[in-house]
């Protein structure tokens, strides 16, 4: 089989796409509807928003008016729709629907985490689909982590972990992260990407669908941990460690595993500097 190289392109074309992104992001900004104080509240009442407005399907939910770490939940027991999500300099957890019965959050533009004290933004229940632009620590200086936390905890959409500062996406508890588009983790030069899957307590998975490929250091440092039964799956045959920049692939422990329909790929370009480890029962399977 041949082997080829489309993500030299596909980086380029990835770079106006988040460029796009960013104009959108700005646009919809101007409807942004900010919670209020950084404290537990249900997203439909009003008096948690700043404008005594929750956030509508064309407006962004900001999460980020007064800088705190302090993590509260941001709970609703129907579905929401908006335009954007952007989680800067606070910990919310968001529940969505009641156990047993999880609602739905659609994103239809971007989602953006990141922020000068290291944002956090949980997902505790829930299906959050995000169709387009879902960056965690884009902007340099301002590191971000999302979690995806329960087995009633679906995240559909990935874009770039750690654009251009530091991102941190964790796959925990029997969470789900799946993803029709290619992710890119450590993406810029002086980045640094992080996806930690641990299924320690439940079948933590993450899966890459359609032609979904994986890249990690382009330019910066990724890394991929697959810790105590943690899985993930990728459908097409593209899995880069290490493009331009340094990576890491680990895969540690009973039941771990990573699927691929063709083979890995280690160092794929001057200067990258690349690592796979496999132990503790871990294992790849290339179908």
């Amino acid at each position: 089989m041949p082997i080829r190289h489309p993500h030299r392109s596909l980086s380029r074309t990835l770079l106006i796409a988040l460029a796009a992104g960013a104009l959108a992001g700005t646009a919809s900004a101007q409807t942004e509807r900010r919670w209020r104080n950084p404290a537990t509240g249900d997203w439909g009442t009003v008096g948690n928003w700043v404008s005594n407005l929750p956030p509508i399907s064309n407006e962004t939910a900001f999460f980020g008016l007064n800088a705190s770490v302090t993590s509260y939940n941001v709970t609703s027991a129907i579905n929401r729709t908006t335009a954007g999500l952007n989680v800067n300099n606070q910990r919310p957890t968001f529940l969505f629907g009641s156990p047993g019965a999880p609602a739905t959050y659609t994103i239809s533009n971007f989602v953006t985490i990141g922020g000068a004290n290291s944002p956090v933004a949980t997902l505790g229940r829930g299906n959050v689909i995000a169709p387009a632009n879902v960056m965690v620590g884009r902007n340099p200086g301002q590191p971000g982590s999302l979690v995806i936390s329960g087995p009633e905890s679906i995240w559909s959409g990935i874009d770039t972990i750690g654009q251009a500062a530091t991102g941190e996406v964790s796959v925990t508890n029997g969470g789900l992260l799946s993803s029709s588009r290619a992710i890119f983790i450590g993406f810029g030069a002086g980045s640094s990407g992080l996806l930690r899957v641990d299924g320690a307590n439940g079948p933590s998975r993450v899966q890459m669908l359609s032609n979904a490929f994986v890249v990690l250091g382009t330019d910066g440092n990724g890394r991929i941990e697959l810790l105590n039964g943690g899985q993930m799956s990728v459908n097409n045959e593209q899995f880069y460690v290490g493009d331009r920049g340094t990576a890491s692939l680990l895969i540690s422990g009973a039941g771990s595993s990573l699927t691929l329909p063709y083979q890995l790929r280690l160092a794929e370009n001057a200067p990258s500097v690349a690592t796979a480890t496999i132990q503790a029962g871990g294992s790849i399977t290339a179908q």
